[in-house]
């Protein structure tokens, strides 16, 4: 029983130590900046003005009214610029929680549906069936649906 019980502590310890640090590890929350493809946009447009104005299609004056129009619109329609990225801090109440809880459920959840007088008792054999089969005596069976006796030979 002690070694059953040394493994369970081991397994719960081992799933432990695998879902707290993903718990406990600061991971950044990223916001999207939904103003980088307009910024690209007019940073092409602002190229297309440059070479007009390098291949001669527009002059100083026109290239001057152009620009300033280009910026103004980028202006009105791109706004102040959203931080890229924040720090999220780490859970620690949940680590807490699950600390706390995953033993206890684990348990919880054994005594309920698994077999805990299995380990004590083996084959489920209450101990008065067990003295008679080490007694060399008879021994009703107790399963559901089986009957019979059973009779072993003294060594």
């Amino acid at each position: 029983m002690l070694i059953f019980l040394a493994i369970v502590i081991t397994l719960i310890g081992l799933v432990l130590v695998s879902i707290l640090p993903a718990i406990l590890r600061p991971n950044a929350a990223v916001k999207t900046d939904g103003n980088i493809e307009r910024r690209e946009i007019f940073r092409q447009q602002f190229d297309e003005i440059e070479q007009d104005k390098i291949i001669g299609v527009l002059d100083a004056k026109q290239y001057a009214l152009a620009k300033k129009e280009l910026e103004r619109r980028m202006l009105d329609e791109v706004g102040t610029a959203n931080k890229l990225a924040t720090k999220a801090k780490p859970d620690k109440i949940l680590a807490a929680i699950l600390i706390v809880l995953l033993p206890i459920a684990s348990i919880y959840i054994y005594l309920m549906i698994g077999r805990p007088i299995a380990i004590i008792y083996p084959a489920g054999l209450p101990t008065t069936s067990q003295e008679a089969v080490t007694q060399g005596g008879a021994m009703p069976a107790t399963s559901a649906g089986i009957s019979g006796t059973v009779r072993l030979p003294p060594h």
